[in-house]
């Protein structure tokens, strides 16, 4: 099912707002770290430090999201990789088909 994080709760204009601002929003829907989260944009790494505008988002385009999550189950060690792919729309980011 899709999760809509809205970007309007972005700091400022795309020109501005950083990819970092973006992991932090969807830390507050997900409560995955902006800092265990891997963001790529048609097959790029995007950096924190990147505008939005440098990323090159536009409306429609998908995001790919990753996270390594790592537990701890009655003494054993577990990793959880988590793949999303969050669209982008003017209003809204939507996430579809979290898998682990």
């Amino acid at each position: 099912s899709a999760l809509p994080v809205p970007l309007t709760s972005l700091p400022a204009e795309p020109n501005v707002a950083t990819v970092l601002h973006l992991k932090e929003i969807v830390f507050q829907h997900t409560n995955i770290s902006p800092a265990k989260q891997r963001i790529e944009y048609k097959l790029r790494k995007l950096e924190d430090t990147m505008t939005i505008s440098e990323a090159g988002l536009s409306e429609g385009g998908r995001i790919f999201m990753e996270a390594l999550l790592q537990a701890d189950l009655d003494g054993f060690g577990i990793e959880l990789l988590l793949e999303a792919t969050l669209q982008v729309s003017s209003s809204s980011l939507q996430g579809a088909e979290l898998t682990k």
